[in-house]
């Protein structure tokens, strides 16, 4: 076995995410290093942000640029109190993140992925490597039955999580999130379906027992606006 001890600090962190455009702008006066130099999905430890010793990593999940701080919570109000002095900055919820990386069409666990749905039907073939060798649930992996596409509804129903999608009449799969898209003016699906080229077909999503037509949207639904 491993001679390891597991502590739960969870209560000893807080976590700060500036997410957006000009989230560079925002946090770099508070900051004591040059942000420009910190790489998309890297991270800096001891740095300083409002004179609170912190982990300050370019990541978040909203897909804009943004930066994830993280600190002991006393420091993190100081933080807090800073960045609203900057009247740009407007704090927001889980509710508006969620909208934003489903524009984005990032997948969230629980909709789509859980233990049920491969990495390859939740389109994240860039973190599977097939060609290293024989491993446990390679053959699995190698034949996906379902793939995560995108839908754009035609009215203004907002399709549920878990409502049945049907092309030419036959239920062909679920929908993982859907939602009204402020930045496209829109309403979306990304739905979990049957693998199989559907091409220009249209398609129904059962809302309130009416099917209501969708059309097939390139995902991501809101592209990016900034360089990793």
């Amino acid at each position: 076995g491993f001679d390891v001890s597991v502590e739960n600090k969870s209560d000893t962190f807080a976590q700060i995410a500036v997410q957006g455009p000009k989230s560079q702008e925002v946090l770099q006066p508070l900051c004591d290093f040059d942000l420009s130099a910190l790489k998309f999905f890297r991270f800096k430890n001891n740095a300083s942000v409002n004179g609170t010793d912190c982990l300050i990593s370019r990541t978040g999940y909203t897909g804009e640029d943004g930066f994830e701080i993280y600190c002991d919570p006393v420091g993190a109000k100081g933080i807090w109190t800073a960045l609203l002095e900057n009247p740009i900055v407007k704090p927001i919820g889980l509710g508006a993140r969620d909208t934003l990386r489903f524009e984005a069409c990032l997948p969230l666990y629980g909709q789509e992925l859980d233990e049920t749905i491969s990495p390859l039907e939740a389109n994240l073939s860039a973190f599977v490597h097939l060609n290293k060798g024989d491993f446990v649930g390679k053959d699995a992996l190698e034949e996906p039955k379902r793939m995560l596409i995108g839908l754009e509804m035609e009215g203004r129903s907002i399709p549920r999580t878990g409502f049945l999608v049907y092309d030419d009449h036959k239920e062909i799969g679920i929908v993982t999130t859907g939602n009204f898209c402020p930045s496209l003016n829109g309403v979306y699906a990304i739905c979990l379906v049957e693998k199989k080229e559907y091409g220009d077909d249209e398609f129904e999503i059962m809302i309130r027992n009416k099917p209501m037509k969708a059309k097939r949207a390139n995902m991501p639904f809101y592209n990016k606006k900034y360089r990793k």
